[in-house]
C-alpha cells in the first residue's frame, strides 16, 4: 500500500467515525478517543465498525483485538495493517 493509499484509507476512516459519533462537528485526530471524545456507545461503535467493514470489505475486529481499539489512530492502524496483509 502506498502512502497516498494509506492516507486515503485514514481519511475514509475519519469520515465514517465522525458520521456515527454523537457530535459530528468535532475535529478528529489520531489521538481522539472513540468513547470519551466522540461519545461512542456500544451501538454506535457496532454501526461504525459495520460501516467500515462494508466500505473497505474487510473484517476489522475480532475477539482478540476489540479491547485494544480505543482511539481513531487504533482503528486507522488496524485497517491499514489488514489491507496491507490482504495485499490491497
Amino acid at each position: 500500500m502506498t502512502e497516498t493509499e494509506s492516507d486515503e484509507v485514514r481519511e475514509k476512516v475519519h469520515e465514517i467515525l465522525i458520521r456515527y459519533s454523537a457530535d459530528q462537528t468535532l475535529s478528529v485526530t489520531r489521538d481522539t478517543a472513540l468513547v470519551n471524545d466522540l461519545g461512542y456507545h456500544s451501538l454506535a461503535m457496532l454501526e461504525a465498525i459495520f460501516a467500515l467493514e462494508d466500505e473497505l470489505e474487510i473484517e476489522i475486529v475480532d475477539d482478540s483485538t476489540a479491547s485494544s481499539i480505543k482511539t481513531v489512530g487504533d482503528v486507522e492502524d488496524r485497517i491499514v495493517a489488514l489491507l496491507e496483509e490482504a495485499g490491497r
